[in-house]
C-alpha cells in the first residue's frame, strides 16, 4: 500500500519528466515507470522496498514494519486462513522468509528415484517393489 505522503512528495518534486525526477533523485532513467506507479497509485506494482527506496531518496522515513491483516478466522496474523485450526505461531523479521517444504512425489519406477534414494535402494539391497512414496518404506 503506498502511502499518501509518498505519492505527495513525488508530486511536489515532479517538474516536468519522470526521467528527469528519477535521474534526480538518484536512479536509472528507467525509474520512471516506478515512480508513474507511485504517482497514479498502482499499488500492485509497488512493493514496500521499492517504496522505502522512493522515500528515503525523497527525504522521507522508511516504513519499518509489513502491515499484515488479522486472519479472520483466529484474529491472529499468519498467512492464509487457519480455518479456527490452533498451530504454532512463529515470530517473522523483516528480513526472515517463511518457506513450506515441498511435498514429496510419488515415485512408481526406479528410474524416477533421486540418485541418493536409488543409491540407498542399492546399498540396501531393497527388492523392486512399487512404494506409495519413495521417503517410505517399500511395500
Amino acid at each position: 500500500m503506498i502511502r499518501p505522503d509518498t505519492v505527495q512528495r513525488v508530486a511536489e518534486r515532479r517538474n516536468g519528466s519522470l526521467r528527469k525526477l528519477a535521474q534526480e533523485l538518484g536512479f536509472p532513467p528507467s525509474f520512471a515507470a516506478s515512480l508513474s506507479d507511485v504517482l497514479h497509485e498502482r499499488h500492485e506494482n509497488v512493493g514496500l522496498r521499492t517504496e522505502n527506496r522512493i522515500r528515503v531518496a525523497l527525504g522521507l522515513d522508511p516504513i519499518a514494519v509489513y502491515e499484515v491483516p488479522p486472519c479472520p478466522d483466529c484474529g491472529l496474523v499468519h498467512t492464509g486462513r487457519c480455518r479456527g485450526k490452533r498451530g504454532e505461531v512463529a515470530i517473522v523479521g523483516p528480513d526472515e522468509v517463511v518457506v513450506k517444504r515441498a511435498r514429496r512425489r510419488t515415485v512408481k519406477r526406479w528410474r524416477d528415484l533421486p540418485v541418493g534414494e536409488l543409491a540407498r535402494a542399492i546399498r540396501d539391497r531393497v527388492e523392486y517393489k512399487v512404494a506409495d512414496n519413495y521417503g517410505e518404506e517399500w511395500s
